[in-house]
């Protein structure tokens, strides 16, 4: 696999765990 691919998974991963995160902590806040 390509270095760039690698480093694109690996972001693309954090935003959506990140985002995951928001949104459970969203709806425990509630």
């Amino acid at each position: 696999m390509d270095f760039l691919t690698i480093m694109f998974a690996v972001c693309l991963g954090m935003l959506l765990s990140r985002l995951i995160g928001a949104i459970i902590h969203h709806y425990i806040d509630d």
